[in-house]
């Protein structure tokens, strides 16, 4: 091999050996818009993300079968679209002027403590919405348009503070009327409660455990409650027990039927000479026809 040819090779190798070894660029690359996202939106002033809805208040999509979305920077702009909006605050929001101090003070709920600002945000984002919560009262598709979303009084007041805060709502007739009515029947229902004697109340529970429990009949159960040796209630408390239990009797029957099968393997007609017994489980005939017609379903 010539010189020449050997001094290439050596060139080349030593040029190699000093590219491996020169230091690597560490230099990190900028981050993409989409990595700083979530710390922009704090920085951003208020804006309103909000999610199209249709009539039934299902999301409406995109052309890539995506929620679809729009953004608004005051809530009154929701107003004036044409479909309905499930509406989030983002961004900074500012503080409240006095006049809207005194809206927000005017009702408070007991879980306002959690935000920073007390509801200042979440007031803003239920004003932009015209579906949804709390026009819906719940977050997720209301698929009973019939139904008062406002479950109690205390639920109500998140309407009640949209009503103070935004009066001039599209949607205000309709939280109002679900708001009073929720509150009226919480009122009603407290006051009925309060004139209700401990002792029924206690029986009427107790009524509860022995029907889900212990599957027993009508009669069983009153008898029980009232019985020396059982709960020992008068006879009105253990009467207004029965008489205000939700309970299924013919699902109870069915239960001991399968009971009486099951671990005493007993005849039909035995089972519903038993579930009919004034010695027994005291259930109607019409009862005990039920649940032996449908021990093997």
């Amino acid at each position: 091999m010539s010189k020449r040819v050997l001094g290439f090779i050596m060139c080349c190798g030593l040029m190699a050996s000093l590219a491996s070894c020169a230091p690597k660029n560490t230099t990190a690359k900028p981050k993409s818009s989409s990595d700083s996202a979530d710390s922009l939106y704090d920085q951003r002033p208020l804006f309103f993300s909000c999610s199209v809805k249709d009539d039934n208040g299902n999301d409406v999509k995109n052309d890539k079968g995506e929620t679809k979305l729009i953004t608004i920077k005051n809530y009154k702009d929701s107003w004036k679209y044409p479909s309905p909006l499930d509406c989030m605050a983002q961004g900074e929001t500012p503080d409240p002027t006095e006049e809207q101090r005194t809206a927000l003070s005017k009702v408070q709920t007991k879980d306002d403590a959690s935000d920073a600002d007390d509801g200042f945000t979440r007031v803003l984002a239920e004003c932009a919405s015209t579906t949804g919560y709390p026009i819906d009262g719940r977050s997720d598709t209301n698929k009973d348009p019939d139904k008062n979303p406002f479950a109690n009084a205390e639920a109500a007041k998140d309407g009640y503070k949209v009503l103070a805060f935004c009066p001039d709502h599209p949607q205000a007739a309709r939280i109002k009327r679900n708001a009073d009515q929720a509150s009226s029947n919480d009122s009603q229902g407290s006051a009925q409660q309060k004139e209700i004697p401990a002792e029924y109340q206690s029986a009427l529970s107790k009524a509860q455990d022995y029907s889900s429990i212990m599957h027993m009949s009508k009669e069983g159960i009153r008898e029980q409650l009232s019985s020396e040796n059982g709960e020992k209630f008068s006879q009105q408390a253990a009467q207004y027990a029965v008489d205000n239990l939700q309970a299924d009797y013919n699902a109870n029957a069915l239960a001991k039927a399968k009971e009486y099968q099951e671990t005493m393997h007993m005849s039909p007609a035995a089972i519903q000479e038993q579930l009919t017994s004034q010695y027994g489980e005291k259930f109607t005939q019409e009862e005990a026809a039920y649940a032996v017609q449908h021990l093997n379903q």
